[in-house]
């Protein structure tokens, strides 16, 4: 569920993205900053995996929860759960550790150099 998140954020940033850059400039200026995007994304998510699988497992946190935990009932309901026999497991992978990293990182850049289009000062 979080991995779908982020990537539905990435899917409307670019869309917006793409939106403003062909209304402002021009069509192919507007896919550029796409292409641009799509490549930062896929590079950046590229790297941090090679980099952080030197320092964590493949699930970095689990969680366990029996089916006598009064909490069972409601976490039936969580996608991020793993539904096991006799209870549900939280496992926090490196994917995810690595997406969330990758669009706090991307945050701070596309802040920086959209600022035109996100803040309404002086960007690129």
């Amino acid at each position: 569920m979080i991995i779908a998140f982020i990537f539905l954020l990435h899917a409307i940033f670019v869309i917006y993205i793409f939106y403003r850059v062909k209304k402002d400039e021009s069509i192919s200026s507007a896919f550029y900053n796409m292409i641009l995007i799509i490549i930062l994304f896929s590079v950046g998510w590229a790297f941090l995996s090679f980099f952080t699988k030197l320092f964590f497992d493949q699930t970095i946190f689990s969680y366990y929860i029996d089916s006598s935990s009064p909490l069972w009932f409601v976490f039936q309901f969580v996608g991020m759960w793993l539904k096991k026999p006799d209870g549900f497991a939280f496992n926090f992978t490196l994917d995810k550790f690595n997406l969330i990293l990758l669009t706090i990182i991307e945050i701070f850049f596309y802040k920086n150099y959209y600022k035109d289009f996100i803040g309404g000062g002086k960007g690129k």
